[in-house]
């Protein structure tokens, strides 16, 4: 929680929130970024979250068959469906003469 003892809080390694730029403060004190200080990009992830994602990724490619055959086995439905969401919308037939059904055809 707030102000917990133990708990560091304010700048971190000498900067501090007032430091001046032309383009003026990058953090004000209350906490609120500066003018021209956006923060953190949407979508970008922080250190903790993307060495999560990696260890999630190493332990996919490293079990990739077991993992794979387990989900088709226990979860089929999900699985077709996680599937189904990664084809494109539509695909291009490219022969669309082989495709029609024959009109001679009985």
């Amino acid at each position: 929680m707030l102000g917990e003892p133990g708990i560091p809080r304010g700048p971190a390694k000498g900067k501090t929130m007032d430091d001046a730029s032309p383009r003026g403060p990058a953090r004000y004190a209350d906490g609120r970024f500066g003018p021209g200080h956006a923060g953190r990009p949407r979508g970008a992830r922080n250190r903790i979250n993307h060495r999560v994602a990696l260890s999630l990724l190493r332990h996919f490619e490293a079990n990739e068959a077991a993992i794979v055959e387990r989900i088709t086995t226990h979860y089929f439905k999900e699985y077709l469906h996680m599937v189904g969401r990664m084809l494109p919308q539509e695909v291009a037939d490219p022969d669309p003469e082989a495709a029609s059904p024959d009109p001679s055809a009985p």
